[in-house]
């Protein structure tokens, strides 16, 4: 008999906001927009992230996604490859489950490893 050894999983908790601000030159709204991502051990213990977006225009949408990416990838950085992912946004939720899909000029298609 063969045993495998399966990693417990993590949970990662992400969420990310946006806001628009008043204009300085008093024609265009300028938006700002943060993002953060929590994990919880398979020990429960919690560890947090989180940032402020570095481009000056960010849709609340483009935040959420910033913020599963930025969640994904440092858990892979992380050694963690067992992972459960939460997080409060319809939209990307059920586009990363393949129930919505987005329009061709929506997102540009990330290429992944």
């Amino acid at each position: 008999m063969v045993v495998e050894h399966i990693s417990p999983h993590w949970q990662m908790y992400f969420d990310g906001a946006s806001r628009t601000l008043p204009a300085i030159d008093g024609n265009t709204p300028r938006r700002k927009a943060g993002a953060g991502v929590v994990f919880v051990t398979p020990t429960k213990g919690v560890i947090y992230h989180s940032f402020s977006l570095l481009k000056q225009e960010c849709s609340n949408n483009e935040a959420e996604y910033e913020a599963l990416i930025f969640g994904l990838v440092t858990a892979l950085n992380m050694g963690i490859f067992y992972l459960y992912a939460y997080g409060d946004s319809q939209l990307v939720i059920r586009q990363v489950k393949g129930i919505y899909f987005g329009s061709q000029n929506s997102y540009p298609t990330i290429p992944w490893f």
